[in-house]
């Protein structure tokens, strides 16, 4: 007679990107253990697969690569997984891991919940409009109930909580909640010139050198202040309420100029930055961690944004 956790495995709906793990062992704690383990041993090798056939390269950059993202996959397991059945008397459990896109993994969340009655997300909010809530903005049902969409930050990382449903964000997926100011608006743009001040694209190259232009900011404005975005959304003010003397602006560091920097072990990184004029000296928020007053402050000032590619 099968256990009831392998009657439960045996009702699951396969599904693409979604890992199963069946495990039984001296104690819970140790059946989990080995569940867990088993599904990061089935990521590393679909990892390893479709790097296979997406790549053919065998250097060591490439390498480095696909082990940090099997390594970060796997942290993630351990941390973000669902305890789908556990049998306290025969120390049996079983595990399921979720490695879908951000959406579907919210979509099947609020499905989980709220089927019967359906959903309509709080569309007085600016992280409503984000295209990653809009494809799920509302389930039709009978008693639709309205969820209020939050970003916050704990010990763990980053959450996204939908009414009482909390999501983990994964790695940059706080990329897809965060509308980026444009780097243009009117006459004004934010663009980035080499030493002889000539137009870069926005992809650079390890410790590739470069300036910030800023141009035709409104009449209005006399100040700026130039923000970095880190890849765990830290926000830092490399440089606060400089003040603007002129209609064009080249934002160069004290000593030198900005440099790219590539990490060992990436093929590539996303750099984001955000200025910000105004008419009177700023006070950033306390906290560093975005979402927590930065939308806002760039949001009530004139703001241009640069997301740079770094290869």
């Amino acid at each position: 007679m099968p256990s009831q956790c392998q009657t439960v495995l045996d009702q699951q709906q396969e599904e693409d990107d979604v890992y199963l793990a069946l495990a039984r062992a001296d104690s819970q704690k140790q059946a989990l253990t080995i569940a867990l383990g088993d599904i990061a041993n089935q990521l590393e090798m679909a990892i390893r697969s479709e790097a296979s056939v997406v790549s053919s390269k065998q250097d060591g950059v490439s390498k480095q690569t696909f082990n940090h993202h099997i390594t970060s996959i796997s942290d993630f397991v351990f941390d973000d997984y669902q305890l789908v059945c556990q049998d306290h008397v025969r120390h049996e459990v079983l595990v399921r891991y979720d490695n879908r896109p951000l959406t579907e993994r919210l979509r099947s969340t609020l499905a989980r919940e709220y089927w019967q009655r359906g959903w309509d997300i709080d569309q007085d909010t600016s992280l409503a409009k984000t295209p990653v809530l809009q494809a799920i903005s509302a389930l039709p049902g009978p008693n639709p109930v309205t969820l209020t969409p939050r970003v916050y930050r704990d010990s763990r990382g980053w959450r996204l909580a939908l009414g009482p449903q909390v999501i983990r964000l994964r790695k940059e997926e706080w990329r897809e909640l965060f509308s980026l100011p444009p780097s243009t608006a009117g006459d004004s743009s934010l663009t980035i010139v080499d030493e002889q001040g000539r137009n870069l694209a926005h992809a650079l190259y390890h410790e590739q050198e470069f300036r910030f232009r800023l141009t035709g900011f409104p009449q209005s404005a006399r100040f700026f202040s130039l923000f970095y975005i880190s890849a765990d959304a830290e926000v830092t003010a490399v440089r606060l309420n400089r003040p603007l003397t002129s209609k064009e602006t080249t934002i160069i560091p004290a000593l030198g100029i900005f440099s790219i920097e590539l990490p060992s072990g990436y093929e590539r990184i996303v750099d984001d930055y955000v200025v910000v004029v105004s008419r009177n000296t700023l006070a950033p928020p306390a906290s560093p961690w975005l979402f927590n007053g930065w939308e806002t402050l760039f949001q009530e000032h004139p703001a241009f944004g640069l997301r740079l590619i770094v290869r």
